[in-house]
């Protein structure tokens, strides 16, 4: 018989209530960063919005932060923006944290080299998911911040 407490940091679907709570902390983000004069981006970046908000609320961290990255890039891309200073990036205050997200998702993702943490390992992703899910909250909130908050762009 196998302790089944053992495998409880394995990923599956949220109970409805974990799922609601992560979803008001999810709305809670997309309303601190959206501009109140509008915003504009393109339907790659809306779609990628929504498949933001299902990983951050299925709790699949590692996910939210990849794609993250991704809306950043993507959204950059789209307003003809991306790898130029100055950017959308200095408008918002926003380099300090693209720079942390970078690093964090190639930590995550591809590891770091010259050190003892080359890669998420399995205890780490175990040990770390209350980490984890502060860093997905972070990627969140810049995500969405350079998404939802430029009207002066377009």
């Amino acid at each position: 018989m196998q302790d089944s407490k053992k495998y409880e940091y394995i990923p599956s679907v949220p109970h409805q209530d974990i799922w609601e709570h992560r979803r008001n902390i999810y709305d809670q983000i997309w309303f601190e960063c959206i501009n109140e004069k509008g915003s504009f981006s393109n339907q790659h970046v809306g779609s990628l919005k929504w498949e933001l908000e299902r990983c951050f609320c299925a709790g699949a961290w590692v996910a939210t932060v990849a794609i993250a990255v991704a809306i950043v890039e993507v959204h950059l891309s789209h307003i003809g923006q991306w790898k130029m200073k100055p950017s959308c990036l200095d408008e918002l205050n926003a380099w300090v944290d693209w720079d942390w997200l970078r690093n964090r998702r190639n930590k995550l993702l591809h590891g770091e080299r010259h050190s003892k943490d080359f890669r998420l390992s399995s205890e780490e992703y175990r040990r770390d998911q209350d980490k984890l899910q502060l860093d997905a909250e972070r990627a969140v909130k810049l995500a969405l911040k350079v998404a939802l908050n430029n009207p002066p762009f377009r």
